[in-house]
C-alpha cells in the first residue's frame, strides 16, 4: 500500500501535512482536504467537478480554483473533470484530524486530431 501511495504522490499529486485552523462548514478540530486545480494552458475558466470514489461532490471555485472537502480518514480516489480537458485521477490516503492536505490537479487540454472541428 505504501508503494501504490509513494507512486501517485511522485507523480502528480503532492501533499502537504501541516495543522491549521479550521473552516466554518467543518466540524471544530476537522482539518479539510483542499482540490486545486491548475491547467497547463491560459484558457482554463476555474470551473472543474470534483469526484470522490464515483461520486459528484462539488465545483471547484473560479477564482481561487478550490474545492475544501471534509473527510473521515481513509483512502479515497479523486477524479477532476473540465470541459476541453483530459480527467485527472489520483488516490489519496487521509491521515485524519489535525492534519490539511492538499492535492493539486494538473489539467491537460484534450487533443485534438487534424480535421476535428474547433
Amino acid at each position: 500500500m505504501r508503494k501504490k501511495l509513494a507512486v501517485f504522490v511522485y507523480a502528480t499529486i503532492f501533499i502537504l501535512l501541516s495543522c491549521s485552523g479550521t473552516t466554518p462548514s467543518l466540524k471544530l478540530g476537522e482539518c479539510p482536504l483542499t482540490i486545486i486545480v491548475k491547467a497547463e494552458d491560459s484558457d482554463f475558466d476555474g470551473y472543474a467537478n470534483v469526484y470522490i470514489n464515483g461520486k459528484f461532490i462539488g465545483t471547484t471555485d473560479s477564482r481561487s480554483r478550490q474545492l475544501k472537502i471534509p473527510l473521515e480518514p481513509g483512502e479515497y480516489t479523486i477524479q477532476v473533470t473540465a470541459e476541453g480537458y483530459e480527467p485527472w485521477k489520483g488516490t489519496i490516503l487521509v491521515l485524519g484530524k489535525g492534519y490539511k492536505q492538499n492535492i493539486l490537479a494538473n489539467l491537460k487540454k484534450v487533443k485534438k486530431f487534424k480535421g476535428e472541428n474547433e
